[in-house]
Order: structure tokens, then C-alpha cells, then sequence
């Protein structure tokens, strides 16, 4: 039975943006799921979260922020719960 890969990794502390990808071959699993920070057209701020399978469309759902700050808090416990489920940040092209 292959190990787990036991390292964890370093996350930016401010990330307006996230991209993470879960692939499993064996398991014929291609999973995305992007994070992003965005201000409306009344000034607050936006969490646009998308997933689905990659070389799709997926799904999004946004989900408004009274301030940044509970915005960014929102962005990084959805991104730490899909890492402790197998996601990892895309590697750069």
C-alpha cells in the first residue's frame, strides 16, 4: 500500500487567489477547485468558488463578504478543508 505524502505545505498569508487540483489516476479523479477575491459594484467583497472535473466548466457559487478580512478568513478554511481532502496548489506552467 503507497504511503501518504506526509509534507505540509507553506501557504501564502494573504492569498487573493487560489488554485488547487486533485489528481488521482488510478481512481479516475481530475478535480479542480479555484478561491478568488472579488468587490462588487457596492464595494464588498465577493468569494467566487468554482469546482468540477478539469477540461469542464464545473459549477461556481459566490457567497458576499460584510468586509475583506471575514472574506480572506472564508478563502483559507475552504482552502485548508479541501487540502486536508487530497487538494494541492496547480503547479505553475
Amino acid at each position: 500500500m503507497p504511503q501518504a505524502k506526509t509534507m505540509r505545505q507553506q501557504l501564502s498569508l494573504f492569498p487573493e487567489t487560489m488554485r488547487l487540483q486533485r489528481i488521482v489516476p488510478e481512481k479516475n479523479c481530475w478535480r479542480f477547485y479555484r478561491l478568488h477575491l472579488e468587490t462588487d459594484l457596492f464595494g464588498s467583497t465577493v468569494l467566487v468558488r468554482s469546482w468540477g472535473r478539469i477540461g469542464t466548466a464545473g459549477q461556481e457559487r459566490r457567497e458576499q463578504c460584510p468586509d475583506a478580512a471575514l472574506a480572506q478568513k472564508a478563502l483559507m478554511r475552504w482552502a485548508r478543508s479541501k487540502m486536508r481532502r487530497g487538494y494541492a496548489e496547480e503547479e505553475s506552467k
